[in-house]
């Protein structure tokens, strides 16, 4: 498992390399937002004969992309599972409060990456 700020650098590091092209303006124009989430998933190929495609699936996977379609552009947002993403005192965030998502009978706790 990665150790340190991971949310840090995951999502510091791809907003920092939509900026760092030469046309900025092309990184506003795409304007993604980010959802991190930890925990086990279901990894390889999945398909038929003729059409095979290599993934990740699980409620792991379901909850990053739930949050990550709340996340505002260039936006950082993670679960409360964040004493495995986040070393402390390094990374400043703060709680977004409990979130509905659907499929999930239980509101989860969203955090935001202050950057």
């Amino acid at each position: 498992m990665a150790t340190g700020p991971v949310v840090h650098r995951c999502g510091r590091g791809i907003i920092e390399s939509l900026c760092a092209s030469k046309d900025c303006q092309a990184a506003e124009w795409i304007g993604v937002g980010i959802g991190i989430n930890t925990g086990p998933v279901y990894v390889g190929s999945i398909g038929s004969e003729t059409f095979k495609d290599y993934t990740v699936v699980g409620n792991t996977v379901n909850v990053a992309a739930r949050i990550c379609g709340r996340a505002t552009k260039f936006q950082v947002l993670f679960t409360e599972n964040r004493e495995r993403l986040i070393a402390p005192g390094e990374t400043p965030y703060a709680s977004i409060g409990k979130v509905a998502l659907k499929g999930l009978k239980e509101p989860v706790e969203v955090f935001e990456l202050i950057t």
